[in-house]
Parts: C-alpha cells; structure tokens; sequence
C-alpha cells in the first residue's frame, strides 16, 4: 500500500473538480467528487492516525456535499441524477455518522 494516497487524499486541491467536469461525468454513472469523497473514507479507516483520520473525513465530507448538490438538483444548474445520487448518498451518511460519533466520544 503506497501511504502517498493519504497525501494526495489531504490536499483538498487534488479532491475539488470543476462543476462542470464533474456534472459531466455523473450524467453517465459515479462523479469524480463522489469518488474523492470515498477515497477519503476508505483512506481514514486504514490510518491509527487519529488527526489524520478526522481530517480525511472533513475533507471527504466537503466533496460529499458537493457530490450531492450536483446530482440531487438543489445545486444552481445542476438537475437530479438518480443512480449518482444512490452511490454518494451513503458514502455521505457514513461519513456523517463517524464524524458525529468521533466529537461525542470526544466531549
């Protein structure tokens, strides 16, 4: 396993993609940014690192919600993609719900 991934994964400079690129691409299937919001989940739970993985899923979570804007229709010129939104949708709620989970543990 190449622990660059976790490098790429923490520049939110390599995880954003244009509008339009993305919105082009989920018309036919997953969009890249639903893609980077997975990787980042998958990529926080291989990491012991416990700042790494929080900050792994802050990012994943940014790109989740653009992911979701662009294919449930509530983006400004973006429609409704039914099989997009059921492949983000999931990793979204995930993500929320280990987030949620880590800042109670921590209180």
């Amino acid at each position: 396993f190449d622990k660059e991934y976790f490098d790429w994964a923490l520049d939110m400079g390599n995880l954003e993609v244009a509008m339009g690129i993305d919105k082009a691409i989920g018309t036919f299937g997953r969009s890249p940014t639903s893609i980077n919001a997975e990787v980042c989940l998958r990529l926080s739970k291989l990491t012991d690192d416990p700042d790494m993985s929080l900050t792994l899923l802050e990012n994943g979570l940014k790109v989740a919600k653009q992911a979701l804007g662009q294919c449930d229709g509530s983006a400004v010129g973006s429609r409704k993609l039914l099989t997009t939104y059921l492949q983000i949708r999931p990793v979204y709620d995930e993500i929320k719900e280990l987030l949620s989970s880590d800042r109670s543990s921590n209180e």
